[in-house]
């Protein structure tokens, strides 16, 4: 670690990892986190270089804005712990992007099929999908199956399909009473409490 204005060496990290070293800086900048060889991961103090707690899972750290959560290896952290909070897959063969809200409170996970997921970090539970398409085109989903679309009538892509009878599809169009919701994603970010759908 160097001091940008004088140009110095401040502190020497001793790491074992692979190709290249993931590191992250906590947002007060006195902790920093390092991806280690066995895939784990270490916080470690700046100022001293002490070793303050250990993860079972390393990736590209992500921090809460108090510092006091950290998302890593598809998992979100207890920074002051170690422990492991509540983890967030992805279908399998995808190549993960996973980034923390500020407050620590949403994780957001996109994979190569094009899909976005948001979740609630406390609980694990999914807020909403997002899709965005080629042509331009997007949707919010949520599990209860209201959805928010630029282009309701004109989207082609995306269809409901029935649970009892897979082959038979309906435009989103059809469902614009009772599930329809403009503005979708605000309410789920502000955790405004929607009515039932109908």
């Amino acid at each position: 670690m160097w001091n940008v204005d004088t140009g110095k060496q401040v502190r020497v990290f001793k790491v074992q990892t692979l190709e290249y070293l993931s590191v992250g800086f906590s947002p007060d900048s006195r902790k920093l986190i390092t991806e280690n060889v066995d895939g784990s991961a270490t916080l470690r103090d700046v100022k001293s270089g002490k070793d303050l707690q250990h993860f079972g899972k390393a990736s590209t750290p992500s921090f809460s804005a108090d510092g006091r959560r950290v998302l890593m290896g598809g998992s979100a952290w207890n920074v002051d712990t170690g422990k492991e909070l509540r983890n967030f897959e992805v279908p399998f063969g995808s190549e993960p992007a996973r980034t923390l809200s500020p407050d620590g409170n949403k994780v957001m996970t996109g994979t190569q099929d094009g899909t976005t997921k948001l979740w609630d970090a406390e609980t694990g539970k999914e807020l909403a999908t997002l899709y965005c398409l080629r042509d331009g085109t997007w949707a919010i989903v949520d599990p209860e199956y209201r959805f928010d679309t630029g282009n309701l009538d004109g989207m082609v892509a995306l269809h409901w399909v029935s649970d009892g009878d897979p082959v038979r599809v309906s435009p989103l169009a059809a469902f614009k009473d009772g599930h329809y919701t403009p503005g979708l994603l605000k309410y789920i970010l502000s955790g405004e409490k929607l009515p039932p759908v109908q």
